[in-house]
């Protein structure tokens, strides 16, 4: 081939290339999280404040955050990720105490210039509490007759429940039904055994009547007061 020829050849071979988009360079980082916005005592509330780092493996990287939950606050949208890293704060709004259970999200943090760097996303986890004070009471008039604090009741003994495997306790003689069930204490699952204990593990011997009487409320300010003696709490 004649060398003008070859020369040609070239040039449009490195017009194509010109004109294909450029790769994404770099990508981002999140390097904290997920979050848990504990609240105990809903009476005094005290916002939740934690901090991000989004980072760039590669150069600087613009980027916007979006998908945040209800309830979660952060203090700006859009910012620029380098190597050393950019810090954003989040921050739990006033409605978050007053509700129950746990509202999950994620944030959506993705690069606002086309071709540059690679999203990233982080899970997000709001956790919000009944209060412990309240519970407490409840627990002292309702369960601890059989939950002794000493473990000598006729029903087992809850302190550091939590994260416990069911029927695990050497020291007590459970139902088969129980053993069996063999499944580990959380929050929900003790929120659900606290509304109907048959339903949840059948044949157990904590009955149903046990529980009649206990609004939704106070089957949360139960939990968080279990929750705090699991944690070293009094």
């Amino acid at each position: 081939m004649p060398p003008h020829r070859i020369l040609a050849a070239l040039a449009t071979l490195l017009a194509l290339l010109a004109a294909l988009p450029a790769a994404a360079s770099g990508r981002l980082v999140v390097t904290t999280g997920p979050f848990a916005f504990d609240r105990y005592d809903d009476t005094t509330f005290r916002p939740a404040r934690i901090r991000i780092k989004v980072t760039s493996t590669e150069g600087s990287i613009p980027f916007a955050v979006t998908g945040l939950p209800d309830g979660l606050a952060i203090d700006r949208t859009t910012a620029t990720a380098t190597p050393a890293g950019v810090t954003l704060t989040l921050t739990a709004d006033n409605a978050l105490p007053r509700r129950l259970g746990t509202v999950s999200g994620h944030l959506a943090i993705t690069p606002t210039v086309a071709g540059k760097g690679a999203a990233a996303s982080r899970q997000v986890l709001l956790r919000s509490f009944g209060s412990r004070t309240r519970g407490r009471t409840l627990f002292e008039s309702r369960c601890q007759g059989c939950h002794q604090p000493n473990g000598q009741g006729s029903a087992p003994l809850l302190f550091a429940v939590f994260g416990r495997k069911a029927a695990s306790l050497t020291t007590f003689s459970y139902s088969q039904a129980l053993t069996d069930w063999g499944r580990t204490w959380n929050y929900p699952l003790l929120v659900s055994w606290l509304r109907d204990p048959q339903a949840l593990v059948p044949g157990a011997r904590m009955g149903t009547s046990v529980v009649i009487g206990l609004g939704e409320r106070q089957r949360y300010d139960l939990v968080a007061y279990l929750r705090s003696i699991s944690e070293g709490g009094q």
